[in-house]
């Protein structure tokens, strides 16, 4: 998914409003850095990854973020 120019970036700290502690949004920025993909993005606002309660299939390819999005879906 290619961003346009000026779209912004959905940081990892914006995680916090979802209630993940401090300690593990700083795991996270340290391994996969401070913005989100946008695959990991998408299952969080177009699927409800952190507020729908209901199971999600992620395909994407190699890279794009699947790992973080079921770290996400576990904590």
């Amino acid at each position: 998914m290619k961003r346009s120019a000026g779209e912004v970036f959905v940081k990892i700290d914006a995680l916090e409003a979802h209630n993940f502690s401090t300690k593990l949004l700083t795991v996270w920025r340290e391994s996969i850095g401070t913005d989100l993909l946008p695959v990991q993005e998408r299952a969080i606002k177009e699927f409800g990854l952190l507020s729908s309660g209901k199971n999600l299939v992620v395909v994407a390819p190699t890279s794009a973020g699947k790992t973080a999005v079921a770290e996400m879906a576990a904590s």
